[in-house]
């Protein structure tokens, strides 16, 4: 496993290379949560964490198979309905 990776808006573009595409929108969307942090290990051994902009809990996932982000119902219709379902779940200004 390699040394977790703080992910910000700022790197997670280059962090994510080489990752599926539903990987990444899922870490994109992990970007915007506002309490606590989230440490995710990828199957490819890769750990990332998230922190939000306010104090709360740390949640660990870890992926051991990449099908995980297809068999999750992570796909446009969701993408969008859970953008539009959370307030201020937009991009952050810096």
């Amino acid at each position: 496993m390699s040394e977790p990776v703080v992910l910000t808006r700022d790197n997670y573009r280059d962090q994510l290379k080489g990752m599926p595409r539903l990987a990444r929108m899922a870490a994109e969307l992990a970007l915007q949560i506002r309490h606590g942090s989230l440490e995710v290990t990828f199957p490819d051994g890769r750990t990332f964490i998230v922190h939000g902009q306010e104090d709360g809990p740390y949640g660990v996932l870890d992926v051991h198979d990449w099908r995980f982000f297809s068999a999750w119902p992570f796909k446009r219709a969701t993408w969008v309905s859970v953008r539009r379902s959370w307030p201020g779940t937009g991009r952050r200004r810096t």
